[in-house]
């Protein structure tokens, strides 16, 4: 399976966005952990981090889901290096998959902030704007 110019674009963009939001979900990540309230992301009480990233819905199994979010970028950011070296059918199939399942969950996490918390976390739809972005990158060229 080889890979054209366009399609290497795409898999460096999702390596870029990934870079991007494995650094978001550092600071999340920070957050959810810090015990001192945080100053950058709580302005009122429709955007309030702490409520969304230190909350009953912050974890998933013991994990908080800020852990989930880096280990996510990593995967897309080494899947992706893979096509650009190695592309390989499987390979895109399983990032595919990847980001389809990613995107679902922000998805779901986004209806969480707004139906069951009603208030939003700024870092967190930041996040949601880098899987949103890998996610448009591989449908566009990809699908």
């Amino acid at each position: 399976m080889e890979i054209n110019v366009k399609h290497q674009r795409v898999y460096q963009g999702i390596k870029g966005f990934s870079v991007i939001g494995f650094l978001i979900t550092i600071y999340a990540t920070y957050i959810h952990f810090s015990t001192t309230n945080s100053v950058l992301c709580n302005l009122n009480a429709q955007f309030n981090c702490d409520i969304v990233n230190k909350g009953i819905y912050s974890e998933v199994f013991g994990v908080p889901v800020a852990i989930l979010g880096m280990l996510g970028y990593v995967w897309f950011f080494t899947l992706a290096t893979e096509m650009l070296n190695r592309p390989q059918r499987r390979t895109k199939l399983i990032l595919a998959a990847s980001i389809a399942f990613a995107a679902g969950f922000s998805l779901h996490l986004a209806w969480i902030s707004s139906v069951l918390l009603a208030t939003w976390c700024l870092v967190c739809i930041a996040s949601y704007i880098c899987t949103f972005a890998i996610f448009g990158l591989f449908a566009w060229r990809e699908i």
